[in-house]
């Protein structure tokens, strides 16, 4: 499990290749304008308690299955 502190991450894009799960109780992650913001390239992975801000791409790309998305707030 990787827990993130809580603050704003900006203009990042996360590439997940592995079945982990990524955490936080308040973390902001603001993508940049035209990429994906998350991108789950794997089966099983958890992402849970993230405010993603996003600019004409996707929140969460999700290329797998059984992967668990919970407490997120998209804008």
């Amino acid at each position: 499990m990787i827990k993130l502190t809580a603050k704003n991450y900006n203009g990042i894009s996360i590439i997940i290749n592995k079945p982990i799960t990524l955490t936080t109780n308040s973390s902001i992650i603001k993508g940049e304008k035209n990429k994906n913001v998350i991108t789950l390239n794997v089966d099983g992975a958890n992402i849970n308690g993230f405010e993603i801000i996003v600019e004409n791409a996707s929140a969460i790309n999700v290329n797998g299955n059984n992967n668990n998305i919970s407490n997120c707030t998209i804008k």
